[in-house]
């Protein structure tokens, strides 16, 4: 068959059959007149192929398997392992449609500001890309801070608040920039990462939402609310204070919606 047919029986286009043609995958030969006469085989070949690439194989990898015994322990065992990625992408998936689940609610059904309760928090694992504004400490995890937005939906980026700057009502509180995954959720992380990695203990917190501007954020004064809850319900803060957006202005121009989490003492 010509190519023409060949692209209509495959669902290739004329492109993607020259691209695979240099890797190999179409094997009938050329006519003397330099094009290639397709057969029924090349077709089943390249349903191979793309049944490879339906295990999660790259294109490298379905190209090497193709031509090799299926029924081996290597590849039962590099097939186990696309597997085992794919439930782990399927995982961050649902997290990124909780995300945009949350943002499309905060939309739709403001709750109102200065929203305040006592919740059990997840810990946080985390990488620090920042300490204040100086953000060079992020050129010593650079590989893992890569991998930990690689999970972004699983990740989020947010920022640490030294407590004793809302304690000591500090003028200008300046956060530390992180990005971090709950701890129940490190698996998804490589072994590396985890040993790069933070953790911040939260466990029961004052939960915090408000809505403020990012340089109202800056200020100490933004805080008073968080001191005169925890001085109504005689509560201290017991470390480090999480800030982790739910909802960010675009423009930079209105407000952000923030879910602060203030470890307390038991």
């Amino acid at each position: 068959m010509h190519i023409k047919e060949f692209s209509a029986m495959t669902g290739l286009s004329h492109s993607s059959i020259r691209f695979y043609e240099k890797r190999g995958l179409p094997q009938s030969p050329r006519e003397d007149n330099g094009y290639r006469d397709f057969s029924p085989e090349d077709a089943f070949r390249m349903n191979a192929f793309r049944k490879l690439l339906s295990y999660d194989f790259s294109i490298d990898e379905a190209i090497n398997y193709i031509d090799s015994p299926q029924a081996t322990d290597a590849f039962l065992t590099s097939l186990a392992s696309r597997k085992d990625n794919i439930e782990e992408q399927i995982e961050i998936l649902k997290r990124r449609v909780d995300t945009i689940t949350n943002a499309l609610g905060y939309i739709e059904h403001r709750e109102g500001d200065n929203v305040f309760s006592i919740t059990n928090a997840p810990d946080c694992l985390y990488i620090q890309a920042s300490v204040k504004r100086d953000f060079s400490v992020s050129m010593k995890r650079q590989e893992t801070i890569a991998e930990f937005y690689g999970l972004l939906g699983a990740s989020q980026c947010m920022r640490i608040i030294k407590s004793h700057l809302v304690e000591s009502k500090a003028r200008t509180v300046i956060p530390n920039y992180i990005i971090g995954v709950r701890q129940t959720d490190a698996h998804l992380l490589s072994r590396n990462a985890r040993q790069h990695a933070r953790l911040l203990p939260l466990g029961p917190c004052v939960y915090w939402r408000r809505e403020i501007t990012r340089s109202e954020g800056t200020k100490g004064s933004s805080y008073e609310p968080l001191r005169r809850y925890l001085r109504e319900h005689n509560l201290k803060i017991a470390g480090d204070i999480l800030t982790a957006p739910q909802f960010l202005n675009l423009d930079g121009k209105g407000t952000d919606v923030e879910n602060i989490y203030a470890p307390i003492e038991e």
